[in-house]
């Protein structure tokens, strides 16, 4: 399935992808803003029994259920703290609600596909790129796309 937010075109007929960026442990990383809903400061996160170590637990957002999803954890980074600072990016992807936990969110960036590298050009067999659509170069920065369908395919655990 292609991305829908690659709808608009810059002067040179590329596609352009509006994506937002954010902060992760040391990292900068990003994935799609169309399923971006809101981005919230950190509330209290109830925990839930018997869920997977990186579901920190639910939140209710303007009286909806919302189960909050530590990122890092998720894609196998080191396990962070949770701190009053991090932020809670709430998401709508196809029909499933969740909420991100990161460390901080930084900007809405425009890309268009040229500027992505693929991940199939990341050198070394220990990459563990189920999780990433590519890396970006901005700014003298590398920016980690993510691929929010992989990190939400509980098949992948």
């Amino acid at each position: 399935m292609e991305d829908v937010n690659l709808l608009v075109k810059d002067v040179d007929n590329r596609s352009i992808m509006q994506l937002i960026t954010f902060e992760l442990e040391e990292g900068l990383y990003a994935f799609d803003v169309l399923p971006v809903e809101t981005i919230i400061e950190m509330v209290d996160i109830r925990p839930v029994p018997k869920v997977a170590s990186y579901i920190k637990g639910v939140i209710n957002y303007r009286g909806r259920i919302i189960p909050v999803m530590a990122l890092s954890e998720r894609i196998d980074l080191k396990r962070g703290k949770i701190e009053k600072y991090n932020r809670i990016i709430i998401t709508h992807f196809e029909d499933i609600e969740v909420g991100f936990l990161v460390s901080n969110v930084r900007e809405v960036i425009n890309v268009t596909d040229d500027q992505i590298e693929k991940v199939n050009s990341l050198q070394g067999n220990e990459v563990d790129t189920r999780f990433i659509k590519g890396v970006i170069k901005s700014n003298d920065q590398l920016i980690i796309f993510l691929d929010i369908k992989a990190i939400l395919d509980t098949e992948i655990s």
